[in-house]
């Protein structure tokens, strides 16, 4: 039972097929005698639907279902699926497995003993038929290969919802009342996007780009600006509060407010869910990274375009030649970015035509005018 189980979590749980077409794999035919190599028994593993039952009968404390508990009053095309732990029964959970010896890791202490530094995190992305999914993480530092494994984050709350949904902005009054309830709190989402929300932010995409800084694309060169905007907040309720009273477009009201928040400097939309705890957060640059691999792929995506030379003529992506699509390919099969290449392609479909017309009207003659001119 335990090789089954280590066979179905290695790396990442392995899902009702991989496992059985690795169970498939591992049965051997026995001989005449029934024993294996040196007269050895053969071990095999456990099958799917046994291996599911242990699994299910592991204690791991009481398990709170989001429709019933955070949508119980919201319609049901508002409702998600979706299920969460409380914090503090997880916690004593996670600290009795680590001081029993059972996880098979020395505890690293810092400073006092039998004190455990704790971390939550939590991030939203595109996921499967669902489209989005939400999940929070917590982990204990100083466990396993290193301060913050990636092996020891345990799942606090997962569904099938974006990040700043009524669900989980529910869930994060719950969590929030746990987290003031313990202490030497560590409390730790995982990127800009996030912290943005939890900050009562515009989101990083917005023109006041930066969490931390009252600082915008017109003026990102300038060092001296100030932090923390809260006085913008009552301004912005009071806006609110006028356009519920007018016949306005979601839309409408959207670009409205974001306009007036941009209007006064700010990004600042609503107070922190979080309160005061807020202050312990911790920021890990994913968007930082996204937005340069972003400028760096525009930049090669403008050379492939000009080294390929594709003819004027052409109007969709299909029509291009192998030696053409190279780039595609390679980022397709071999760098496996499906979604990304998809995306290109779709672009190049929907943007050929029109920026073939601006450049007939421009008369460019160089293909690297059009290169240009198509990645702007």
């Amino acid at each position: 039972m335990l090789r089954s189980i280590s066979v179905y979590y290695s790396g990442r749980i392995a899902g009702k097929k991989k496992y059985r077409k690795i169970y498939g794999d591992s049965c051997y035919k026995a001989s005449v005698s029934n024993k294996g190599i040196n007269e050895c028994p053969i071990p095999r593993l456990v099958p799917y639907h046994n291996l599911q039952s242990f699994v299910r009968s592991i204690p791991v404390g009481n398990i709170y279902t989001v429709a019933d508990t955070l949508c119980n009053d919201l319609d049901e095309n508002e409702k998600v699926s979706g299920c969460y732990h409380s914090l503090k029964e997880l916690l004593v959970c996670l600290a009795e497995f680590y001081l029993s010896g059972h996880g098979g890791f020395d505890v690293t202490w810092f400073g006092e003993e039998y004190k455990f530094l704790v971390t939550l995190g939590r991030d939203g992305a595109p996921f499967g038929k669902d489209e989005t999914a939400c999940a929070w993480l917590v982990s204990f530092l100083k466990i396993g290969r290193g301060v913050l494994s990636n092996n020891e984050n345990y799942l606090l709350f997962g569904a099938n919802c974006s990040e700043n949904c009524i669900a989980v902005q529910k869930y994060i009054k719950v969590l929030l009342s746990e987290i003031q309830g313990i202490e030497k709190k560590v409390f730790s989402p995982n990127d800009m996007k996030m912290i943005a929300f939890l900050c009562g932010e515009l989101s990083n995409s917005a023109k006041y780009f930066s969490s931390f800084a009252n600082v915008s694309t017109d003026d990102m060169t300038v060092i001296d600006r100030t932090f923390g905007r809260l006085t913008a907040v009552k301004k912005v309720d009071e806006l609110k509060k006028k356009f519920a009273k007018q016949l306005l477009t979601n839309n409408s009201k959207r670009s409205k407010i974001t306009t007036f928040i941009a209007s006064m400097k700010s990004r600042q939309e609503f107070l922190p869910p979080l309160g005061t705890v807020i202050d312990c957060i911790h920021i890990e640059p994913l968007h930082l990274k996204n937005n340069a691999c972003e400028l760096a792929h525009k930049y090669l995506l403008r050379e492939v375009i000009a080294i390929s030379r594709i003819p004027q003529s052409v109007k969709t992506f299909s029509e291009i030649s192998g030696s053409s699509a190279v780039y595609i390919l390679t980022m397709k099969k071999k760098c496996q970015l499906s979604r990304l290449s998809k995306k290109i392609v779709k672009w190049f479909n929907e943007t050929r035509e029109m920026e073939k017309v601006m450049i007939l009207d421009s008369r460019a003659e160089n293909p690297e005018d059009f290169c240009i001119t198509l990645c702007t």
